[in-house]
Formats: C-alpha cells, structure tokens, sequence
C-alpha cells in the first residue's frame, strides 16, 4: 500500500478529515495520515524526511513543495508553489491542483464562469494560482487585492511575466472544458489588476470572490450577488459575512472534499503510469 500525508496548518486541520474520506473512498490502495504543521521550515523539513510516496499540502507550505519538486507542472511554475508532490520512479513531480478543483465546484455547483469577473483576496502563491485557473475557465477580469499594494503589484507583474513566456508552451486540455481557454487564450482574454483589501469598491462590483487569505480585520463585506469561495480554512469571518450578505458560499469542507477525489484519481494514475 502507498501512502500520502497532508500536511496541514491549524486552520486547515479541522477540515482536512473532509479531504481523507473523499480519498479514501476513491482508491484502497492508498493510505492517508494528517499531520498538523505549524511554519514553512517544520513543512520542509516533513518533505525531506518522511517516506511517503506523495503529500499535499495546505497553502502555506506550497513554496516548500514547489522546491521539493524536481519537475513542476505549468500552473505550479507560474505561481512559484504547488499543493501536491509525487515520488515515483525518477521523477518527483510538484503540481497545483487544489485551486482547479474550487474552480470545478464552483461551476459544478452554481454557474460557468466565463465572462465573469473575480476579486481573489490575497497576494501569494495560492492567489495567483487561482488567478491562473480564473483566466482558464474564461473570467474576463480577475483583481488581487493584498495587504500590501506594493507587494500585491510585483507579485501580480512576476506571475504575468511568466504566464507570457510559457502560455504557448503549456499543453492544452482545457478546450475540453465548456467554455474553458487554452493559455495563450486565457492570457489575451483576462485582464489583471490589483489593489489592497481597502478597495471595497473592487469587491463590490465582482461576481466572484476567492479568499485564500484571513483578512477578518478587514471587515469584508459581500453583496446578495456574490459567489464566494473560502480556500484558507474555516474562517467565521467569511461564512458568517456570507450568510450576512445571502450570497451563494462555497466552504472550504466542500472544496476539500472534491479536492480528496480528484487527488486520488490523479495520483493512482500515477501510480499505474510508474512515474
């Protein structure tokens, strides 16, 4: 039997049970152990000494996975961070899958989202992969709102550089996607912005909302039209502000319990593929 640990922090932990059981059901042929971890350096240290044929991990410790990959996947390159890392055969591949999951369930679950436009709060790796998958399903306009502009701004313009030097090498399967784009689509369709969590205005006037940090000081408030998508774990702020608003809420248990599936499809064709 194979095994994967998830390596979770506190906040990630109460719903990584969510994860495990969705896996579980999927595949008999892995094994799944959650470990609490609380700073990047603890998560690094786990990749390096545990034997485990695969991780996952919650979003701050993707830059150690990243690095712990000698292959990475597109999306995983273009964010400078990544969720999943196989060992299998000579490669250790790193992959972004978490942020492509909420995507799907949010469209499984409420509308497409092409043509939309989305605020995602946040500015580091699990922001920016989101960022990416938005432009792929076809949201015409996608901000980052950070807690620090300047930050938020040179983040934004590194990921917009890559993005443009790879999206004509990126191997293309979201055509198969109703209403999905392939990269160098993607790129031309969407436009980025940015600004901090104060711009209540840029929040306002979206469609969607993905929060993949904890700005509860900010006091963020949501619109009756909003769909909002919690990726950094159960935040009261944020499910409490959605039921406030009555806006449609996709949950972080939800989103965990999708991603457990997919993850275990993925990583027993891996497996069959002997990597």
């Amino acid at each position: 039997m194979r095994n994967l640990t998830f390596l979770a922090s506190p906040a990630i932990t109460p719903v990584a049970a969510s994860f495990r059981r969705s896996f579980m059901e999927k595949t008999a042929s892995w094994s799944v152990a959650i470990e609490e971890c609380h700073t990047r350096s603890e998560a690094a240290a786990l990749l390096s000494a545990k034997r485990s044929h695969a991780f996952v991990v919650s979003a701050q410790f993707r830059q150690a996975v990243f690095e712990a990959g000698k292959v990475q996947g597109a999306s995983a390159r273009l964010a400078q961070g990544a969720d999943i890392l196989y060992r299998g055969g000579k490669n250790t591949l790193a992959l972004s899958q978490y942020a492509r999951v909420a995507i799907d369930e949010m469209e499984r679950l409420f509308l497409p989202l092409y043509g939309a436009k989305a605020v995602v709060l946040g500015s580091g790796s699990s922001a920016l992969d989101v960022a990416y998958e938005c432009a792929r399903a076809g949201v015409s306009e996608i901000t980052l709102l950070g807690a620090e502009k300047e930050r938020t701004r040179n983040n934004l313009l590194a990921f917009l550089e890559a993005f443009g030097k790879e999206r004509t090498q990126i191997i293309d399967t979201e055509q198969k996607r109703v209403g999905h784009l392939s990269a160098t689509r993607a790129y031309d369709n969407a436009s980025f912005l940015f600004g901090t969590v104060a711009a209540a205005s840029r929040i306002a006037a979206a469609d969607l909302v993905f929060c993949t940090e904890d700005f509860s000081h900010a006091g963020i408030a949501f619109e009756p039209s909003h769909i909002v998508c919690d990726l950094c774990g159960e935040s009261a702020c944020y499910s409490d502000a959605a039921i406030a608003a009555g806006c449609d809420f996709l949950a972080t248990s939800s989103v965990m319990t999708a991603w457990g599936a997919e993850c275990a499809e993925l990583l027993v064709e891996f497996g069959r593929a002997e990597l």
